[in-house]
């Protein structure tokens, strides 16, 4: 049933290049009538830059985009921030110098940066980095400091953690939160193995960044042949507990779980002065971060008696370092479909536009931000996040086409298409496999998944190259109980069908 299904949708899909474009409408009408987008909750609109609509299925109702929430983000801090922007890390110092020593602190103060050590290819590895500070701090005349590495993130203000999203969410590694100062995508590794006793602890040991200070409770077990992998990953901010829970089958391969660190800055900081002492330039007083009161903490139990940090006013620059440009980021943002990428650009707009990275100034922030390309979204969308994760961001197909329109017509337009993935590339890999290189490459696109959201927004250009008969399409499904492939398949006939 299944295939005959999907062999119908791709006749219908094929028979759109023998049809006029009129007809375009009733095409996808008969794709929607298909199981499972019959049953789900589809909003569908197809608009040429020209302003003609190809195609219109309750395009006004909002649903849950899924990542397709990124196109609004990364747009946004394109066209705001402007493509060469760059987050800047600073090396400060606190104290006297005397004779190379620097008796007092050396705070590494970060404004965001989520490129800081993260393991894409192109950025710089944590030991380059930290070779790069080292030499900062030599060209300063710094050869020994008898204070403390502090860690100080406190350029984003507000909440550490979204609370709009799920539990199960926030301990995993696309659930991480950015801060001031990022580092390893604030990604906490975690080996785990099954025991060789069903019923025993799964082993579990936190790798990198090492954190012997972690408490790690596990409460997973080692289950049956055949079940799988059912972990997940429990933290907070609060105190530098965590729990692993679920099962992991017996038969299953030790590997690498990829979690959420919540003590980012203390992580950056450690490192930091463990590679500064390793290679010839001594550190005395150990490493620390700043708690929410802006307290420095040398220790992440709490035990020590806290102190307040130096206002940033006061300390010394000795050195900065500075991100990939803006442009980079946000196409490695959308490429690989990047949370933490996401939500630092939402942190970063609301710092820049409201003087505030809180999540309540961010969203007014966001607003101001329509406002520049001439759009009214109060009202007319509900944002919680920058990357898509929570359930709680509503948005229609037509307010993602205005968008996605309106950045066409911006000065950042180009960089901002090529920033979208590809049938083939990225996230879309496995997408239109079938489909001419011809076509395919034509459509940008980004997708959205999350249980039962199936989400597809973009641009298909013109075969004849004209700006102004590029299609502007937004596809969201919501609601989808079972057939999630097929929905794909199907979605796939419909953006098919609008690039014939």
């Amino acid at each position: 049933m299944r295939k005959l299904i999907l062999l119908l949708a791709l006749l219908l899909s094929l028979a759109a290049s023998a049809q006029p474009r009129s007809a375009v409408r009733t095409r996808l009408d008969s794709i929607a009538a298909l199981e499972p987008l019959r049953s789900s909750v589809l909003g569908v609109l197809a608009v040429r830059m020209n302003g003609d609509t190809l195609a219109d299925l309750a395009s006004t109702t909002r649903l849950v985009p899924a990542s397709n929430v990124k196109l609004l983000t990364t747009g946004l801090a394109l066209h705001v921030l402007g493509p060469d922007f760059r987050y800047e890390t600073r090396l400060c110092s606190r104290g006297d110098m005397l004779d190379g020593v620097l008796h007092g602190d050396l705070y590494i103060v970060g404004t965001g940066d989520p490129t800081l050590a993260a393991g894409y290819a192109e950025n710089i590895p944590a030991d380059s980095l930290f070779a790069d500070w080292k030499r900062i701090l030599e060209r300063a005349g710094v050869r020994e400091i008898t204070g403390r590495i502090i860690g100080d993130d406190r350029w984003f203000d507000g909440e550490a953690m979204n609370g709009d999203w799920s539990l199960e969410d926030l301990g995993a590694y696309y659930g991480s939160s950015p801060t001031g100062l990022n580092f390893f995508e604030n990604i906490q590794t975690v080996s785990v193995a099954p025991a060789d006793t069903l019923g025993l602890p799964v082993l579990a040991e936190a790798v990198y960044p090492p954190a012997p200070w972690l408490n790690l409770q596990v409460r997973a077990k080692t289950w049956r042949k055949g079940t799988g992998d059912g972990l997940s990953y429990f933290n907070t901010p609060l105190s530098p507990y965590a729990e692993l829970r679920g099962t992991y089958a017996i038969d299953n391969r030790p590997k690498t779980l990829e979690c959420s660190n919540r003590f980012a800055a203390y992580s950056c900081a450690q490192l930091f002065h463990d590679f500064l002492n390793e290679n010839g330039l001594a550190v005395r007083g150990g490493y620390a971060d700043l708690d929410a009161a802006e307290m420095i903490r040398t220790d992440l139990e709490f035990t020590e008696r806290l102190e307040a940090a130096a206002p940033v006013s006061s300390l010394t620059i000795l050195g900065s370092t500075w991100s990939d440009r803006l442009s980079r980021i946000v196409t490695r943002a959308n490429h690989d479909s990047d949370n933490f990428y996401a939500e630092t650009l939402l942190r970063t707009l609301g710092k820049q536009i409201r003087g505030s990275a809180s999540f309540d100034s961010c969203y007014v922030a966001l607003d101001d931000a329509f406002a520049t390309l001439g759009i009214r979204s109060a009202g007319q969308v509900q944002l919680r996040d920058g990357s898509g994760l929570s359930r709680k961001d509503f948005v229609s197909p037509a307010f993602f086409v205005e968008f996605l329109r309106r950045m066409m017509a911006a000065p950042e337009g180009d960089l901002f298409l090529h920033s979208l993935p590809q049938p083939g590339k990225g996230t879309l890999q496995l997408r239109m496999q079938k489909a001419p290189r011809s076509t395919k490459d034509r459509i940008y696109m980004k997708s959205g998944s999350m249980n039962g959201v199936r989400c597809f927004s973009g641009y298909i250009l013109s075969p004849s190259g004209r700006p102004e008969e590029t299609v502007v399409f937004s596809i969201l499904v919501n609601n989808i109980s079972r057939g999630a492939s097929t929905a794909l398949s199907l979605i796939d006939s419909m953006i098919l069908t609008l690039a014939e």
